[in-house]
């Protein structure tokens, strides 16, 4: 955990960070504060959730400390030009062993 983040976020200690009156305090649950923390502590740039109340709702102040928020769906998306390139890369490549099919 690097004394940069702390210093960043305006605090001393890892507890303050997820204190109810800490940084994160705009997160009313302790566990999403919890979770925030890990993440900013361990340079974690996302967050991936379906909960729409608190760390949807909240995303734009979290993304501001450095932390996305994104829904799954988002993540799929992002990676889905990346499995069409890595697809058609090993359909164009032969079986690398004689007895494996190759997909089409």
């Amino acid at each position: 955990m690097s004394p940069l983040i702390l210093r960043a976020l305006g605090v001393k200690s890892v507890e303050e960070v997820h204190a109810a009156e800490g940084p994160l305090s705009f997160l009313p649950d302790r566990g999403d504060r919890l979770v925030a923390t890990h993440a900013l502590l361990a340079n974690i740039p996302a967050v991936l959730t379906t909960d729409r109340k608190t760390f949807w709702a909240h995303r734009d102040r979290l993304l501001d400390l450095g932390l996305r928020v994104m829904r799954p769906g988002e993540l799929l998306d992002l990676y889905e030009p990346y499995w069409e390139t890595l697809a058609a890369e090993f359909a164009r490549r032969p079986a690398a062993h004689p007895g494996l099919k190759q997909r089409t």
